[in-house]
């Protein structure tokens, strides 16, 4: 028992430096900058002190005025075309060789004329045909190294030209219709590369704060003006402070911070779930995932074009619940969303929508195993994000103006990464072998190859099974465990007996008992040997280790009573070698593991009785429960003296209702 107390210290402690070295890791995620210490919202009043500049600064623009701004000179961009010479030439030097073939002294002068002209006229520039198509009033047009601003409405296309030609020198201008081309052409990258330069000519600021000049009073609104002067002090302080104070101070400050509340999720799981201490892969699951989602986060803040709320922080209790419980998996997404509040911007509200969506997911999702009702969590999830964001907006400004339709997109995107949970759990559980519900149903199904196996060799082990598996199932249920656990544990707890049926009552017929012609040693060596033959084949069969541990441990360390005390009946002399009667173990470690032993002992015990009365069920169910509380087989369990009273009351009344009193039908 020493060694017990002291390995469950070891691991505290060991779960403990976990936790620390979390925290660490944790704060590096963090930027390296100070942190404003006022908080303020948009539309309400100012709680704090009357605000003074503690320094000169200058007003920020916010990302909305330079973005319509930036819009707005893009706008005002004209397009640009550039005058190709080579095409000019081209057109020039292909005219005068179709003219030169017309052999017509009378021509001489026209030919001469029609060759100015064109050159005249692509001197000064032909248009392709969509030029129609362009808005704007002015073009800009390249010829060489000049650039000069060209009415849209004056720009000659190839169709005009040739009309133009036609008019004047009649239709033998048809011979270079199909030589005529445009040579003023849109230079597109010379136009983006405009467009892109636009930005350098906006300025990010448009006032300025001396120091010691008044921002705004206590119990002062935070109206618009007011918001952008106070986050530009905000901005201000926060660089200021990178810069003039030690860095190691603030990695100090928030190293503390973070560790604080790692350290209240460390108590919770003391106060509340100590077990999990058992393991450290629980709680390193724990850490991984809280991890997960701070480095998501602070990549997602990094990248402009994405939104904090498009990372599905709904999935963290969905998980966890999976796994443990839904009371362990809304701390661990409260304390996550604390954790990254102190990186994005408009904490309280982010912590407000994020903390309501997992509330959503916890009451809304009662079993993972209904893949249905994950659509449904991430509708309401969504449905939650929408409400929050619109009830805070109106509370801020009073209006729809203000309201971002593209966070809906980012709202919609969560809900639908929510459904990323199912992939997630199952990469989860098989890097830490945990165990859901899913994957629990599935083993449940008796149609799976062992039970299968069971039900044709040992057809009285198998309904003895199921029995045990009703009898653990309800009785889990009611003591707040995992049911569906505790049936798929009782339903492979005797899956050994598959191996040598023969030898186990409920399997023998005609009276026939291999036992009368072997010693009562033997006989328990080939009864125990079901626990060590069903953990062989459950690993053979890759059976999750949770399952494993109901075969081991449905009997415990305790004897088989039957040929124990057969032997000492028959050799009153003879110490029995008490090993050689014993079951290896270990003890039940779990409420569930608990539950199936003393229903499988019951069960199988209430065979026997040969008078079957309410004062019987109750006296069998009372002497089994003290005979297994008396071995010490639940000293590793956290059942409390309530949990078994309320075992012994279930166990009789589940007992009276199988085998309660029948109708003899009249012949």
């Amino acid at each position: 028992m020493k060694i017990f107390k002291n390995t469950a210290h070891s691991k505290l402690v060991v779960n403990a430096i976990l936790f620390v070295i979390v925290a660490f890791i944790i704060t590096i995620f963090y930027p390296f900058k100070g942190e404003f210490k006022y908080e303020f919202r948009k539309g309400m009043p100012w709680l704090h002190n009357d605000l003074v500049a503690p320094f000169d600064f200058s007003i920020h623009k916010s990302a909305n005025q330079i973005e319509q701004e930036i819009d707005s000179l893009k706008k005002s961009v004209n397009p640009y075309y550039r005058l190709d010479t080579a095409i000019s030439s081209y057109v020039y030097n292909e005219t005068k060789l179709i003219l030169n073939n017309i052999k017509s002294d009378s021509l001489i002068s026209w030919k001469r004329n029609v060759l100015k002209d064109i050159k005249k006229i692509y001197k000064k520039g032909v248009f392709e045909d969509n030029i129609d198509d362009v808005e704007k009033k002015y073009i800009t047009l390249i010829r060489g190294k000049f650039i000069e601003d060209f009415a849209a409405t004056d720009a000659k296309k190839t169709k005009d030209i040739i009309l133009q030609l036609e008019t004047k020198y009649g239709d033998n201008i048809q011979l270079i219709e199909d030589v005529l081309k445009p040579n003023v052409l849109y230079d597109e990258t010379t136009t983006q590369k405009v467009i892109d330069n636009v930005k350098a000519y906006v300025s990010e600021t448009y006032g300025y704060i001396k120091k010691g000049e008044k921002i705004i009073y206590k119990g002062g609104i935070v109206n618009e003006h007011l918001y952008t002067v106070l986050s530009s002090l905000k901005l201000e302080f926060e660089q200021q402070t990178f810069k003039e104070t030690s860095v190691l101070l603030i990695l100090a400050g928030r190293f503390l911070i973070v560790l604080l509340l790692l350290w209240f999720l460390y108590l919770f799981i003391l106060s509340y779930r100590k077990e999990l201490f058992i393991n450290t892969k629980n709680i390193l699951f724990l850490l991984l995932l809280i991890m997960l989602f701070v480095a998501s986060s602070r990549l997602v803040i990094g990248l402009e074009k994405l939104s904090i709320y498009i990372i599905p922080f709904a999935v963290i209790p969905v998980i966890v619940r999976t796994f443990f419980d839904g009371r362990l998996g809304l701390f661990v997404s409260i304390i996550t969303i604390l954790l990254i509040a102190g990186m994005v911007p408009n904490s309280y509200e982010f912590v407000f929508i994020q903390i309501s969506a997992s509330m959503t997911a916890i009451f809304t999702l009662q079993n993972i195993n209904e893949r249905g009702k994950l659509f449904t969590t991430a509708a309401f999830v969504v449905v939650t994000y929408s409400v929050i964001y619109f009830s805070s907006t109106f509370m801020q400004v009073g209006n729809l103006t203000s309201i971002n339709n593209n966070n809906f997109i980012w709202f919609v995107g969560s809900g639908l990464l929510l459904l990323s949970s199912y992939p997630l759990i199952y990469v989860f559980e098989r890097m830490f072998g945990f165990l859901s519900d899913v994957t629990l149903m599935e083993l449940a199904d008796t149609n799976q190859p062992l039970l299968r196996s069971l039900a044709e060799k040992s057809p009285g082990t198998f309904q003895h099974s199921i029995q045990v598996a009703n009898i653990a199932e309800e009785i889990t249920r009611k003591l707040n465990g995992n049911p569906l656990l505790a049936r798929t544990g009782a339903l492979y707890h005797d899956i050994g007996k598959s191996l040598n049926p023969q030898y186990f009552i409920e399997n023998q017929n005609q009276g026939i008992n291999p036992h009368d012609s072997i010693e009562f040693d033997k006989s328990a060596e080939i009864i125990i040997s079901h626990v060590e033959e069903g953990v062989k084949l459950a690993k053979q069969f890759n059976l999750p280790s949770q399952i494993i541990d109901f075969i081991k441990m449905h009997h415990g360390v305790g004897k088989v009573q039957y040929f124990y005390r057969s032997f000492i009946n028959k050799y009153p002399d003879v110490m029995p070698v008490e090993s050689k009667f014993t079951y290896p173990g270990p003890r039940p470690n779990t409420k569930e593991t608990a539950i199936v032993m003393v229903s499988d002992s019951v069960e199988a015990a209430s065979r026997s009785l040969k008078v079957v009365t309410t004062q019987a069920i109750s006296k069998l169910v009372d002497g089994i429960i003290d005979s297994i509380i008396n071995d010490g087989q639940f000293m590793y369990t956290n059942l409390t003296f309530n949990d078994i009273t309320l075992i012994r009351k279930l166990l009789k009344a589940k007992l009276n209702s199988i085998y309660h009193g029948r109708i003899e039908y009249p012949e």
